[in-house]
Parts: C-alpha cells; structure tokens; sequence
C-alpha cells in the first residue's frame, strides 16, 4: 500500500515489494513488512527500512535502497513493446525521463496530437535511440529537446521500449 498523505492508502499493486527470499523465517507474520516513510540516502538513491525474521531471535531492520521515483516502472523485455499514453495537457518546454535499459536496449519516444497523428519532427523516426541509466534525463529528437510550441494542448506521448524500464516522465520548463 502507499499513501502520498498518511490519511488516504492506494492498494493499486497487489504484487510483493519485498519478497521473503530464501531465509525461511522471513515467510512469517509481520516479515518484510515496511516502515513508515522513504528516505532520500543520496543524490541518486532512496532508502526504506522493512523487517526481517519477525518473531525470531535474529530479528532486525534491513535497509533497501531505490533509484529515486524506482517503485514502478512500465517494462518491456528483450523482444520490445510499446504503450500510448492518454492525452494529456502539459506546461513546460523539455520532457525529462528516468529510465534504465540493459546494454542492448532503448527506449524512443514520439508525440503525437490529439487523433494519434505524429507531429512532424517528433516521430519514432526523429527519435535517436535512448539507452543507458539515468534518473533525469532531457529527452531530444532530432532537431532538439525544446516542446514548447505544444505546451497547453492535447497530445499523447508514444513509447517504444526494448529491454528497459520507464520509471517516470514529467515536463519542465
């Protein structure tokens, strides 16, 4: 469960955060159970705290760490997909994304209007394929990063990913 608040929980992803592992008495009640709060451990790192072996004598806290905004992330494998977005009205200039891929993967991007129709100088072509680990990254095309002339209006963002993880996406100025 999260909570942005502490008073409204969101039980969105039902798959285990922490998986009890190998250590059998980790598979008991109150293991892997998370503490309140995340804690940000360094520039790119995020640290929360969850038990181990609850209810034995080798009880303790272990730390996890996380690449910051890395709780979910949309994911393709080797073989590649593709996801649309919604339409979607945003302010600012540049896209930044957090992502990762392995050493043979990508990721591209292409935004398009309103009807699913591909703005010139913003198609999967125009795209240059994106691979590495990074948490903030100014997305280019082609003819550079600036989207400022399409701030306001209804576009959908198409992403072809291929062995990689798309953590989050936001517009900057």
């Amino acid at each position: 469960m999260s909570s942005r608040d502490g008073i409204n929980w969101d039980r969105r992803f039902m798959e285990a955060f922490i998986r009890p592992g190998l250590d059998q008495n980790n598979w008991t009640q109150r293991s892997n159970m998370s503490a309140w709060g995340v804690v940000p451990t360094g520039p790119d790192e995020i640290s929360l705290y969850y038990s181990e072996n609850y209810d034995h004598p080798t009880n303790r806290l272990r730390r996890a760490t996380l690449r910051p905004d890395g709780f979910v992330s949309v994911r393709a494998g080797y073989n590649g997909g593709e996801f649309v977005t919604r339409p979607i009205i945003f302010r600012g200039e540049k896209l930044i994304v957090n992502y990762s891929t392995s050493a043979v993967g990508s990721i591209q991007v292409e935004i398009q209007d309103a009807d699913g129709q591909p703005y010139k100088g913003y198609t999967l072509a125009d795209s240059p394929e994106l691979y590495g680990d990074e948490t903030e990254h100014m997305f280019a095309w082609k003819d550079g990063p600036n989207v400022g002339h399409l701030s306001g209006q209804p576009v959908h963002l198409r992403f072809a990913l291929k062995d990689a993880d798309l953590y989050f996406i936001q517009f900057r100025p």
